[in-house]
């Protein structure tokens, strides 16, 4: 079976919203094992195995975590659900609104019993149509406790074709999505009210390739922004009347970032992979700034990745979970389990 250009333009869609402490030295390249440092013991009674795996072929692209269930939540690229996975890989679906067609970044919003995601159709679910294909490309809000939806926000404005990709939130609980072939960045507020925050040549895709991909809000009050094919980071700044967009200095670039997050201590994880970009490499990365993100350096580099195609991670009270839900596998006969490799030690 032949990958269909605009899926492969949408292979690395990614979310990610983690956070990786480990001890390292400046520029460093290690290898992780498949399994990581234990869990302190308080926390032993209930820690889930390093490795989780799901046989049930959803291709997951994003997942976050659910504090008050304590189960992973991840999204679909085949069938264009939600749903959850306990400890053991075991999978319940907890929504399938009609008209998704693929569910790309995931983002729990526990403050509000929220739970948002990216969709779209990139031609790989199998609700997609002639008439959605490129077309469709939205914001799924729902209920948390109950999958309920909500709100779908559609996020299609302009020229298309539209690809809808990863979600972030600011403390409003606005909620930024990330188009990776227009290069725009959108901004939906708790009403559902939808406004442009840029739409810029340098963040989209370019020869079929994607452009704009993770995105993550900073403490700072910016957003910060991975374009998937060039390995380039960029400052967005919603609230600005004049300058919207700056491009981050990098000393090198992380050609394939996909999903990334912003840690404790400040630095940027950023999961890449080899998806949809020449020279890019299963790897995890964590970016350093000490000027506000005008600069950043490589701090560290971990891998190869034990999985192929790792897309987003997960942090949760038991370490970070990398997401690698068989995005490689979609030209094949049969699409892959999942799997949820933890990748650090508890926070």
């Amino acid at each position: 079976m032949n990958t269909p250009p605009l899926v492969t333009a949408l292979l690395s869609a990614a979310l990610l919203s983690t956070a990786f402490t480990a001890t390292t030295t400046p520029h460093t390249t290690v290898s992780p094992a498949p399994s990581v440092s234990p869990a302190p013991a308080a926390a032993a009674g209930s820690l889930p195995p390093a490795v989780v795996r799901g046989a049930q072929a959803l291709v997951p692209e994003g997942a976050d975590w659910d504090p008050h269930r304590r189960a992973f939540v991840i999204g679909s690229a085949l069938h264009g659900t939600v749903s959850l996975v306990d400890a053991r890989g075991r999978v319940r679906t907890l929504a399938s609104p009609p008209g998704l067609v693929s569910t790309f970044g995931v983002r729990v919003d526990a403050a509000r019993q929220r739970l948002l995601t990216a969709y779209s159709d990139p031609g790989m679910g199998t609700a997609g149509t002639p008439g959605t294909r490129g077309r469709l490309s939205g914001l799924a809000i729902l209920d948390l406790r109950s999958g309920r939806l909500l709100r779908k926000v559609p996020l299609d404005l302009g020229p298309g074709p539209h690809g809808a990709n990863d979600v972030a939130l600011d403390p409003a609980g606005r909620a930024y999505v990330t188009d990776s072939l227009t290069g725009t960045v959108y901004r939906v507020d708790l009403r559902g009210r939808v406004s442009v925050v840029v739409r810029d040549g340098r963040l989209a895709g370019v020869g079929g390739a994607p452009g704009l991909n993770g995105v993550v809000w900073h403490p700072d009050g910016h957003l910060i922004v991975g374009q998937y094919g060039s390995g380039r980071f960029y400052r967005v700044f919603p609230h600005s009347h004049h300058r919207r967009v700056g491009e981050v200095a990098l000393d090198r670039p992380v050609v394939g970032a996909d999903g990334m997050t912003v840690r404790p201590d400040g630095s940027l994880l950023v999961v890449a992979n080899a998806l949809a970009a020449p020279g890019g490499r299963a790897t995890v990365w964590v970016l350093e700034s000490k000027d506000g993100w005008r600069t950043a350096h490589v701090e560290c580099e971990a891998g190869p990745w034990a999985d192929a195609a790792p897309t987003a991670a997960v942090p949760t009270p038991y370490g970070v979970y990398v997401l690698d839900g068989g995005l490689d596998t979609l030209g094949g006969p049969e699409p892959a389990g999942f799997v949820l490799r933890r990748f650090g030690p508890p926070e």
